[in-house]
């Protein structure tokens, strides 16, 4: 177990496992890297003409732990993100920039595919749509927008967006990313991604317990095309991507198919800074200005849900803290290797860490103990 050092506190805590998978250039590799992108195809996400901008605070009084110790090893805190294997960290306050960092010859402009911090993404544009009323009921079976799925098993008929959203589908899926034979590892490297997601069957009845799996926001993505008319990666850029400010165009991996399907459950390769303008708008409650880009009782939902404890909805991880100043719940975006979004509404901090590995180590907690040191800035 590593011991971390943070504020004059040690936390203990179990080691995270790393993962693996293959890539489309090597299929016998044995662990995904932030260069796979650049061996699958992909079709374009188009930037804003007007990013938003994220002013640089200097001298600020925001504050960062000058060291850490992890494993009786004390390092001062830029050593220790470059030993980790970070390429990219950002901390946003109350939408200004407090700290920005690269290393291993990456820089603001440089791509990073975010694995399934994706994820997250796909649940905020459920949500615009859900708001738009082109999904009316999110009770509503997934196999009235899907109908080839209850061919492949009639339990499907009582899978709703709902489950699928929350991870509690029952869809029979090895997520096992060291495992070369998992579906997870044909999925990312399928040819055709909607013929192997139209396939699955169930392994259990709805909602009768969380499985993180990646069938599920394929599933979703696939849905809400059906349900919008509109393919997943024009959503992102008309729905989300312009309207929150993006700086820099993305694209979003897909398969070789005709046409092509996005790999909806992970691999949209953006820059790190635009990222954190996601997290930003998921801090406004879905804000920008006086528009209302994602509707924010969606947020003000995951929020709750976070608040009473509960650990998955919606795309997102939802992490409960329990300090001086209570309960506060702070939502997550997360891939393999280390991909992080971290909203935190009690600080109003964003935090962004993007890698090349986990390096085992306790992210989520040095996400709140930096979160809890800065309380919320007082309102101007």
């Amino acid at each position: 177990m590593p011991a971390l050092r943070y504020a004059n506190r040690i936390l203990i805590l179990p080691a995270l496992m790393l993962v693996a998978t293959a890539s489309a250039e090597n299929p016998r590799r044995e662990r995904a890297t932030l260069l796979d992108y650049r061996e699958f195809a992909s079709t374009p996400v188009t930037a804003s003409e007007s990013p938003r901008p994220l002013p640089t605070v200097e001298n600020t009084a925001f504050k960062l732990p000058k060291t850490m110790t992890v494993a009786d090893d004390e390092k001062g805190f830029d050593e220790f993100l470059r030993g980790s294997g970070t390429v990219a960290w950002i901390v946003l306050q109350n939408g200004q920039l407090v700290d920005e960092r690269y290393y291993d010859g990456y820089a603001r402009s440089s791509t990073v595919p975010s694995f399934s911090v994706a994820k997250s993404l796909v649940g905020a544009l459920v949500a615009i749509a859900h708001g738009r009323g082109e999904i009316q009921d999110l009770d509503e079976a997934i196999a009235v927008r899907l109908p080839n799925l209850a061919q492949a098993d009639r339990g499907w008929g009582k899978v709703t967006w709902q489950h699928l959203l929350d991870m509690r589908s029952g869809v029979n899926f090895n997520e096992d990313y060291a495992d070369l034979n998992s579906d997870i590892a044909k999925m990312y490297l399928a040819d055709d991604i909607a013929s192997l997601s139209l396939s699955l069957r169930l392994s259990g009845k709805p909602d009768k317990q969380f499985t993180y799996n990646s069938a599920n926001t394929q599933l979703l993505a696939m849905a809400l095309e059906q349900a919008t008319g509109k393919n997943i990666a024009d959503q992102l850029e008309e729905r989300l991507w312009q309207p929150l400010g993006a700086e820099f165009d993305a694209t979003w991996s897909t398969d070789r198919a005709k046409p092509a399907s996005v790999k909806a459950f992970c691999c949209l390769n953006a820059r790190a800074i635009d990222f954190a303008r996601f997290g930003q708008l998921i801090l406004d409650h879905g804000r920008v200005g006086s528009r209302e880009v994602i509707p924010s009782s969606w947020i003000d939902r995951l929020l709750t849900k976070a608040n009473t404890g509960k650990s998955y909805a919606d795309q997102w991880w939802l992490l409960r803290d329990t300090n001086e100043s209570g309960a506060s719940g702070a939502l997550l975006a997360e891939g393999i290797l280390g991909q992080f979004v971290f909203v935190d509404p009690q600080s109003r901090v964003v935090i962004v860490r993007m890698g090349h590995r986990e390096d085992s180590l306790p992210w989520r907690t040095i996400f709140k103990a930096i979160a809890n040191a800065n309380p919320r800035p007082a309102t101007p």
